[in-house]
Order: structure tokens, then C-alpha cells, then sequence
């Protein structure tokens, strides 16, 4: 399948698209594509195995918040054009950015920074993290992903953890 995609009518007349508590996985290029609009918000969504990009944003602009793009292709989130967005950016809103292809679990062509500050990103260690993002540091024309800090392990993506079973100890 080609996934979902939001255009430039997607928030015609003040509409919005909020997709929360949602799983997006297996399209052929890009799970989620916004292009020319402020849609979709994404919250608490896994956006998984596409064998392209996780999330494409072109001359778009958008809020994500508490969500995992893992097991992508080519990209965890890739911007185009004019595409800025806010990725966590807040130790509550932290999201998840790994084990994706290509080199890259985040790609910024577009020349405006964008702010991904408090996200899993798959490393404890800064450079490791520097390395999986294409922006500024590689082509000086690009603007700068702000990623640090940036959280230590992955987040859950659920409000609570629910184990059943039987516990023994001790024999």
C-alpha cells in the first residue's frame, strides 16, 4: 500500500487530523506523507517497516509528540522543501528515532532548524546520535537538528505496563 497522505487541503478552513494511539507500518514509500500542510499532530504513534520513510514532511509543518519511528528503510523522518518541525522537544513528549536504514534515522534538506531535543535516538553517546542525522554538520546549507539532550533509553509509549504471570522465588 502507499500509506497515508495529507495535502495541501488536509487543513482547508481551519480542519485538523489528529492521529493518536496509532500504528502505521508496511507502506511502499512513506507510511505517512504531509505535504504543503499543518496535518497531521501525531501522538503516541508507531510509524514502522515502511521500506522508504517513516514520516515524510514537504513544505509542511508539524507538532509530533510521544511517538517511535523504528525498523524504516531508508529514513525515520525525512523533510523536504520548506518542512520544519517540533519532534518531543520536552523530557514529557520524548519520541523514539531507530534502528532505521539508509544511515540516517532523520533527515533535514530544508535550510530551518528544527527542534528534536529529549528523544531517543537509539545511543547514549552524542556522536553516534550526531551521525544518524542529516543536517547543517554535513551540508552547510541545511539547517541545524537540535537533539541534545536527548534521552538515554527509549520511552514507553503507553500510559502503564501491565505484566501477569506467576512469580516464584526463591523456588
Amino acid at each position: 500500500w502507499n500509506g497515508i497522505y495529507f495535502h495541501d487541503l488536509s487543513d482547508y478552513n481551519g480542519a485538523t487530523s489528529l492521529l493518536t494511539h496509532c500504528v502505521v507500518r508496511k507502506a511502499s514509500i512513506c507510511n505517512i506523507k504531509s505535504e504543503s500542510s499543518s496535518q497531521p499532530v501525531l501522538d503516541h504513534c508507531t510509524i514502522s517497516e515502511s521500506t522508504g520513510a517513516g514520516l515524510l514532511i514537504n513544505n509542511s509543518t508539524l507538532t509530533i509528540s510521544n511517538s517511535s519511528f523504528t525498523n524504516n528503510s531508508i529514513y525515520g523522518i525525512r523533510l523536504e522543501g520548506t518542512g520544519t518541525a517540533t519532534i518531543g522537544n520536552t523530557d514529557a513528549l520524548t519520541c523514539n528515532l531507530y534502528n532505521n536504514g539508509g544511515g540516517s534515522r532523520f533527515y533535514n534538506t530544508p535550510p530551518a532548524n528544527v527542534n528534536a531535543r529529549y528523544n531517543f535516538w537509539g545511543s547514549g553517546d552524542s556522536t553516534m546520535v550526531s551521525l544518524a542525522i542529516f543536517d547543517k554538520s554535513d551540508n552547510a546549507a541545511k539547517g541545524r537538528v537540535y537533539f541534545s539532550p536527548f534521552a538515554q533509553v527509549p520511552s514507553m509509549l503507553t500510559t502503564n505496563t501491565v505484566k501477569s504471570g506467576t512469580v516464584k522465588y526463591a523456588n
